[in-house]
């Protein structure tokens, strides 16, 4: 059973931020922070006991 991530207008914008930072430090480090966010992401939806919770039903992933 897959769950869903969903992320708040707060955690959105933080995210897009992070890309524009991270592209600025070197062309192509945003995608690169993207593309693993996405998959840290798909991991949680789909093994989410697999990642601590935080609090509540919030878990963690480690983006490497």
């Amino acid at each position: 059973m897959n769950y869903s991530v969903h992320l708040s207008g707060e955690a959105i914008a933080d995210y897009d931020e992070a890309v524009t930072w991270y592209e600025k430090q070197k062309t192509g480090l945003g995608f690169d922070f993207s593309n693993r966010l996405t998959e840290a992401l798909e991991l949680i939806e789909t093994f989410p006991a697999a990642h601590p919770l935080l609090y509540g039903n919030r878990r963690c992933a480690r983006l490497e």
